[in-house]
């Protein structure tokens, strides 16, 4: 939707306008920022403001938007347009940002040292563009405290965060978003991370979220020198995200933990990254998740492990998907707490579990005493090594069908202390110490 700069609008005009919107066809962003940030800023008096107020707020209850509070400080006028441009257009920023502020398209906006947002929301309008100088970033809450950031893209005006001094991957350090940020407003629409991913002194990538949760809806992620996302401890995006692309970055398109990695959008695209693969360190999935099938594979280093005693714990993982374990990895399902997994393959769409370097390099799947109601249908299971492919100890629930158990170290399927799986229809082929051990 285009909005056109409003005639000296009279208070019913201007409500009438917002009520007239569709806003079930927008974006969280568009329903709610768009139309209440422009009404407001071109509003003529304080009553037409006070209208455009009244009615984005009705707005933004009917959109159950998670942005109404911050809204509310936006449309009263408690907001700072930052720094005024330079002669040559430029908006120059460094050091802290501790009051909401708005970040025009109007200028282009040049990060010239650290810029910490805490205590306050930076808000960056469709069509922004922010170069960052060689070395620096932007971080959100570095500092402590609630800081946020919404960028209001749209898809023919995207925000976009580029390099100051050419297109280098790894000319500045990315967007970094800390743990003190995970109740601010966290939302990035229709926006462009480039360049970023320089070497921060530990991980680093063009978006780093530390243990925050980030809404995201049409984010590309390009050109890193280091992973496209990285995501670490009980980093997430945010439910109803869509529309992340990660392409051409020097590591993988994705980096560190395995809970973060089930709040990934299922229309995501991971194409031409240098590793193009979700890499993990592992972790605990504690809480029902979903891994959805990409072109990319899923790589773990480290054991990942599925249960909770607080209810159980379930890990489902759709057709077509490739899981690949580098030595030490592994997937423990009911070891210690209840954990259930579903792996339904199909005919055309196996799903493939294997090691990242032949038999024996990795310990494969192992379902532990508190293993309930799993399913290996339609899989692909090689390269296992410390027990077998797949091990199934006593009172553990598992079904396995339409699976082809090969190339183990060890043996195909082991049975410990009992363990009494469902087996129909199991297909063998070179396993060292055999295809089924008791």
């Amino acid at each position: 939707m285009t909005y056109a700069a409003p005639q000296a609008p009279s208070i019913d005009s201007t409500t009438q306008r917002l009520q007239e919107v569709d806003f079930d066809t927008m974006g969280t962003a568009s329903k709610v920022l768009a139309p209440a940030l422009f009404l407001f800023t071109s509003a003529t008096t304080t009553a037409v403001a006070a209208a455009a107020t009244a009615a984005a707020a009705m707005a933004a209850a009917a959109a159950g938007s998670r942005m109404a509070p911050a809204l509310s400080v936006l449309l009263i006028g408690c907001i700072s347009t930052g720094p005024g441009p330079n002669a040559a257009g430029i908006v120059e920023h460094c050091g802290e940002i501790t009051q909401d502020e708005v970040w025009t398209s109007e200028a282009l906006h040049v990060i010239t040292c650290e810029v910490d947002v805490y205590e306050a929301t930076l808000f960056i309008e469709a069509g922004a563009r922010v170069e960052v100088s060689a070395d620096y970033a932007l971080t959100i809450s570095r500092e402590g405290n609630a800081g946020g950031l919404v960028t209001m893209g749209t898809p023919e005006e995207p925000v976009v965060f580029t390099a100051h001094n050419g297109d280098i991957p790894g000319s500045w350090t990315g967007i970094a978003i800390y743990p003190d940020a995970a109740d601010a407003n966290l939302e990035l629409f229709n926006t462009r991370i480039e360049w970023g991913g320089g070497y921060t002194g530990g991980y680093s990538g063009g978006l780093r979220i530390y243990d925050a949760e980030v809404y995201v809806e049409g984010l590309e992620l390009t050109g890193s020198d280091s992973w496209g996302l990285l995501m670490t401890d009980d980093a997430r995006l945010a439910e109803g995200s869509a529309g992340l692309v990660v392409t051409s970055n020097a590591k993988a398109a994705f980096g560190r933990r395995a809970e973060s990695l089930g709040s990934l959008p299922a229309d995501s695209l991971f194409l031409d990254n240098d590793d193009n693969s979700l890499e993990s360190k592992g972790g605990t999935i504690n809480e029902d998740t979903t891994l959805h099938a990409f072109d990319a594979p899923y790589v773990f280093d480290e054991q990942v492990y599925v249960g909770s005693s607080d209810g159980g714990a379930t890990l489902t993982i759709e057709a077509g998907s490739t899981l690949r374990f580098v030595e030490d990895g592994g997937l423990s399902v009911g070891s210690d707490s209840n954990g259930t997994l579903i792996a339904q393959g199909t005919q055309e769409w196996p799903i493939v579990f294997m090691g990242d370097g032949g038999a024996g390099s990795w310990d494969g799947i192992k379902f532990g005493p508190s293993a309930t109601d799993s399913v290996l249908d339609y899989v692909d299971v090689a390269d296992g090594g410390y027990r077998a492919n797949v091990e199934v100890w006593t009172d553990a629930e598992v079904l396995v069908d339409h699976a082809f158990i090969h190339n183990s170290a060890t043996c195909g399927i082991a049975l410990v202390s009992g363990g009494a799986p469902t087996l129909k229809e199991v297909e063998y082929q070179d396993n060292a110490e055999g295809d089924l051990c008791e």
